[in-house]
């Protein structure tokens, strides 16, 4: 069995990327579902508490490994805080991304969000 030098990276998903991610067995994220997995927790917490409670009252974080070699495939983007970071990861290179998860997909958190807040479970 070959070893890596892995990262950790997280994606915040709705429910219905979530199916669909299921469907594929836990090891791929759909190509219809364009989003920019990032680099840290905290980040796909925030986002995922920006997310509107009325269009999406559930959200996930999705955690999955990548061996470090391969973040060099892809763009990553800077935010204004030093600690947002995300891969830019577009159609043509959303196969190269899947290729390379090691294991699979799970679900690091979940948020059950109500109009006025959101509450982590």
């Amino acid at each position: 069995m070959k070893t890596y030098e892995t990262i950790k990276l997280y994606w915040p998903v709705n429910h219905d990327m979530l199916e669909a991610i299921e469907s594929m067995g836990w090891k791929r994220f759909p190509d219809h579902y364009l989003c920019n997995p990032v680099l840290n927790q905290g980040y796909a917490v925030q986002i995922s508490q920006e997310l509107d409670a009325t269009t999406c009252p559930i959200a996930y974080i999705c955690e999955f490994e990548l061996p470090i070699s391969d973040l060099e495939k892809f763009p990553i983007k800077q935010s204004i805080n030093i600690y947002h970071q995300e891969l830019e990861i577009n159609a043509q290179n959303l196969a190269l991304l899947n290729d390379a998860i090691i294991g699979q997909i799970s679900v690091k958190r979940v948020f059950k969000k109500r109009a006025q807040d959101m509450q982590d479970i």
